[in-house]
């Protein structure tokens, strides 16, 4: 698919970490699903691989929101992640696949 080397090794570590992926060295080794496709939703593939979720400063812990005099978006912008992962919840590993 065209992704560099380095970058999938990053993202099979990273879900190695989080339980989703086995992985075995040697001749036989590779890597597999640690559980069913079905089980694993892509909202759940999103949370480890993205570094942030945070859409502004403000959502973080201690964050300074700068625009907060003017416009409460906090709470439109809340609204909006949750409803874009709530989506991504919605589809299993298994559904992506033909």
């Amino acid at each position: 698919i065209g992704l560099p080397l380095n970058h999938v090794v990053k993202i099979v570590h990273a879900l190695r970490r989080a339980g989703y992926l086995d992985t075995a060295r040697g001749r036989i080794g590779g890597t597999r699903l640690a559980c069913p496709a079905s089980a694993i939703t892509v909202g759940d593939v999103v949370r480890v691989l993205e570094y942030r979720l945070d859409l502004m400063a403000c959502f973080r812990a201690g964050g300074f929101c700068v625009v907060s005099s003017v416009a409460d978006c906090h709470a439109a912008l809340s609204g909006a992640l949750v409803a874009y992962l709530t989506v991504l919840d919605g589809y299993s590993i298994a559904d992506l696949l033909p």
